[in-house]
């Protein structure tokens, strides 16, 4: 420490200190080295915070993100997050293979489009306006190749601090099938 204060005149990092009663501490540690007229260190200035709750909790944010960012990309249930504006900003992989569209397809896809009835979008979001903060429904949507699929989803409204939306958490399970049993059954009868 103290030849690289000599060296290079100031030294950054974090180490682990102890407090008065013993128990370790990490520090951020910032010091300068003072010289006199011959360029001697004749005194060493600096700054040492405790750093150890703020690092305590970026490892614990990560952790969750970590978690987070599992669940999101290995869930059999596909899952999108849309912004205001009607983009895709994330999407899995189940979200992915259910819809046909690929990861590059995202810049120009808004899913205004994805909507088999015409003003869908606007009838969405007219609900979320008079309901607020969740939306469980069926809805009809298309791949892009156009198939039109029999979608249950539930979207969940993200928002901002001052309580704007910020976007929508989109979770879909595809009843196509079970929607063509049921017209079949009722054909039946």
């Amino acid at each position: 420490y103290i030849r690289a204060l000599r060296d290079a005149g100031e030294v950054r990092d974090e180490v682990y200190l102890k407090k008065k009663d013993g128990s370790p501490i990490l520090c951020q540690r910032v010091a300068s080295a003072r010289r006199d007229a011959s360029g001697e260190v004749v005194r060493i200035q600096g700054i040492v915070r405790d750093v150890t709750a703020e690092r305590k909790a970026q490892r614990e944010l990560h952790e969750s993100e970590e978690k987070y960012r599992s669940l999101f990309e290995n869930s059999v249930a596909p899952i999108s997050l849309i912004s205001t504006e009607g983009r895709v900003l994330e999407a899995n992989p189940a979200w992915f293979e259910l819809f046909g569209y690929s990861p590059a397809d995202l810049e120009h896809l808004n899913v205004g489009s994805q909507y088999a009835e015409p003003g869908g979008r606007a009838r969405f979001l007219e609900r979320i306006r008079t309901e607020g903060r969740l939306v469980d429904d069926e809805v009809q949507l298309k791949r892009r190749d156009g198939v039109v699929l029999d979608i249950l989803r539930s979207v969940t409204v993200r928002r901002n601090a001052d309580g704007t939306i910020a976007g929508f958490d989109n979770v879909f399970r595809d009843i196509t099938a079970q929607k063509k049993a049921e017209r079949a059954l009722r054909e039946l009868s």
